[in-house]
């Protein structure tokens, strides 16, 4: 997470109407209402198209999944109101709640909510809003949660937060909280 400029904001809106036409970003409506649900405020997520995506400086340099913008003023941060979302992790989204929960891999769909999850725990803007591990301990504890309020079927919901317990072993070091305490995967 890092505060972006206007500068680049404009910068960006600049490139993508020098490039041309092309399919704005989505914003899926069962998404923002998870993500809001879980966020407890009214959010958005924007899903980034492939052309979008090529030219997100967030999502290409840091080959970020997701991201949400706000500001770090040295001792917190403040979240704006959208979360920024990768092509490839709004899609298996999409699928589930449009009925197609088996159009991808249940390993990608566990990755896309746990990302949900995780953006939408920086959304809340608490305290701990800006500290990666403490809100990446909160999505694996909500996961499950969010499966259910996009629709996926509750005899699968164990296997959906076990798989994200494993996305999370694979996540780099600072993404860890020592006080976290990771729910049982359960299979």
């Amino acid at each position: 997470m890092r505060w972006l400029g206007t500068a680049l904001v404009l910068g960006t809106a600049w490139l993508a109407l020098a490039a041309g036409p092309a399919a704005p970003s989505s914003s899926p409506p069962a998404q923002n209402r998870a993500a809001s649900w879980l966020a407890l405020r009214p959010v958005t997520v924007r899903c980034l198209t492939e052309r979008e995506a090529a030219r997100d400086e967030v999502i290409t340099d840091e080959n970020a999944l997701a991201y949400v913008e706000g500001r770090w003023d040295g001792k917190r941060f403040w979240p704006g109101d959208v979360a920024t979302f990768a092509p490839r992790m709004c899609a298996p989204l999409v699928a589930l709640v449009r009925g197609y929960p088996h159009s991808y891999p249940l390993e990608e769909l566990a990755l896309a909510l746990l990302v949900l999850t995780l953006e939408a725990g920086h959304l809340r803007g608490h305290a701990w809003a800006g500290h990666e591990g403490r809100v990446q301990c909160w999505a694996l504890r909500h996961v499950g949660y969010a499966a259910r309020r996009l629709g996926v079927a509750a005899q699968t919901v164990p296997h959906v937060v076990a798989l994200a317990l494993e996305w999370d072993a694979r996540l780099p070091e600072n993404y860890r909280w020592p006080d976290c305490r990771r729910p049982k995967p359960s299979r």
